[in-house]
């Protein structure tokens, strides 16, 4: 599969898990609450450090050796972008350890935030490249294997 492919298909699956998972925790306060955390954790800990690679690995370096200096800027940015959901997701998932089906109200509204805040983190910056990084792609002829 080429990069370019490969990239759509992966954002198109997290846009869509993420969707799903904002969805949920509306839902949350009707009674699956803990649940829905664990399932966020874990499809993080299995879908973003990997794309997140991928990108750091087999992407940006490509663009960086014929990026002007503003898609150099641009590529800087979704790297610290990648820290910066990284570290937030490190942060969710010790918050969650510390959860469980009995946990009160305060501990799992603040999993439930946190939780819509990394979403939302990892949605914008998704649209970001999407937005951004995919026409970088297109530009540069990078969705060859």
């Amino acid at each position: 599969m080429d990069k370019l492919t490969r990239e759509a298909q992966a954002h198109g699956e997290i846009s869509e898990a993420v969707a799903l998972f904002k969805k949920e925790l509306t839902e949350v306060y009707k009674g699956r609450t803990y649940n829905s955390i664990i399932k966020i954790v874990k499809f993080f800990e299995d879908t973003i450090p990997e794309h997140f690679k991928f990108e750091e690995e087999q992407i940006f370096p490509d663009i960086l050796e014929k990026a002007t200096i503003n898609e150099m800027k641009l590529i800087k940015d979704l790297q610290q972008e990648h820290a910066d959901v990284l570290r937030k997701f490190n942060q969710l998932k010790k918050i969650s350890s510390e959860c469980s089906p009995e946990s009160d109200k305060k501990q799992i509204d603040t999993a439930i935030n946190f939780s819509r805040e990394i979403l939302q983190i990892v949605n914008d910056h998704a649209y970001k490249e999407d937005k951004e990084l995919f026409p970088l792609l297109k530009k540069y002829g990078l969705d060859l294997k």
